[in-house]
């Protein structure tokens, strides 16, 4: 098992999600919003909102199936360095993944929850399915196959 104490945080890009589905939980008060993340997203779990923060939180992570994790470490870094279209693809990872909880919150401010839910599934799809002649496709560990829990 891979702990925060295993990273060296300063040098450090995060974990590549490179096969199935994880769940991030974040916890204010008495309410919880999860987030999928998938193939391509990248993550440093080990990320808190410090003790100086005003308000609390709690944020929980769930593989919702198998995961296969690369660890984007300070060698990761240091061998990249010679071509920085690398460095500069993940942060736009990381920026497509601000975008896209953006997107969620404006999603959660629709009153019917059937347009809420048609319009996460079309995001799911488009981030993690496969365009066919009969459709989108959910893909091998696309959270479209998710269950609620």
């Amino acid at each position: 098992m891979v702990g925060p104490d295993d990273f060296d945080r300063a040098g450090n890009l995060g974990l590549l999600l490179v096969d199935g589905v994880l769940a991030r939980e974040v916890t204010v008060g008495e309410y919880t919003c999860a987030e999928l993340l998938g193939p391509g997203d990248i993550l440093q779990p080990w990320l808190r909102i410090g003790p100086e923060q005003s308000v609390a939180t709690e944020v929980d992570w769930h593989a919702v199936e198998a995961v296969k994790l690369a660890i984007l470490e300070r060698e990761f870094t240091r061998r990249v360095a010679p071509w920085p279209e690398i460095p500069a693809a993940i942060a736009r990872r990381l920026m497509q993944r601000t975008h896209w909880l953006g997107f969620h919150l404006a999603v959660c401010g629709l009153r019917r929850v059937d347009e809420r839910v048609l319009l996460v599934l079309w995001h799911f799809a488009d981030r993690w399915g496969t365009m066919t002649p009969q459709g989108s496709v959910s893909t091998s560990g696309s959270p479209t196959r998710c269950s609620p829990r």
